[in-house]
């Protein structure tokens, strides 16, 4: 059940830098120019105004994303979940390695 917990935690943080990564945002001489999209740039445009968006680059980014998310989340959630289990009552300590 913690795993869980921690696996929904990683989700929802890393959704939401990819989220800020995707956020439109201006560049170039005066912050004329429009994009929006990491790593794919779906949409861009000039004098903030959205002139061109491409869906197929659209929905890659949002499989990226998402195969990202889940996959980081979970080696995050699996890495913080294992833990051996308990010694036995009376058993010799382990020290290999």
């Amino acid at each position: 059940m913690v795993a869980k917990r921690v696996f929904t935690r990683w989700c929802v943080a890393l959704s939401l830098f990819w989220i800020f990564a995707n956020w439109p945002s201006t560049s170039g001489l005066g912050g004329f120019w429009w994009h929006a999209g990491f790593p794919f740039t779906f949409a861009w445009g000039a004098f903030g105004r959205f002139e061109h968006f491409d869906v197929r680059f659209l929905l890659a980014d949002m499989l990226l994303g998402l195969l990202t998310v889940v996959g980081i989340a979970w080696l995050c959630a699996r890495s913080r979940g294992h833990q051996s289990p308990p010694a036995e009552p009376g058993a010799a300590p382990d020290t290999a390695g």
